[in-house]
């Protein structure tokens, strides 16, 4: 059990996902939120059955086909669950269709509520 317990002074914050003894706060947070929702499918969640988003489904279909359609459903699943957020703006691109395995790379532009400063991240399927 770890001797060293941290508190944030932050109003947002929750333990990180990536690195058990720390916590992210700030644009962190709601990046890892952002993460969550993503990586979280709708229903799986008791009591929060909207919670989530149904990207997955989407992952084995062509890239040109299923692209506008994630970047809508994350899009939507982004503003409903993350209150933090003012607008978002998703980009995709494919990588590796020229070996066996082909992904995506999503940029998601998104704009604090209480800021002008918009934040980037990165989300690889």
């Amino acid at each position: 059990m770890p001797t060293d317990v941290k508190i944030s002074n932050s109003l947002h914050w929750q333990p990180s996902l990536s690195d058990d003894d720390a916590i992210v706060e700030g644009f962190a947070d709601v990046e890892q939120s952002i993460r969550i929702i993503l990586s979280t499918p709708k229903g799986s969640v008791p009591h929060r059955p909207e919670f989530g988003c149904d990207v997955y489904r989407l992952l084995d279909g062509d890239f040109h086909k299923i692209a506008p359609l994630f970047i809508a459903q994350a899009t939507d699943a982004i503003l409903t669950h993350e209150p933090r957020i003012e607008t978002v703006q998703i980009t995709a691109t494919q990588y590796g269709k020229d070996k066996n395995f082909a992904g995506s790379i999503f940029n998601i532009a998104w704009t604090p509520i209480d800021s002008l400063v918009p934040q980037n991240m990165t989300y690889r399927v």
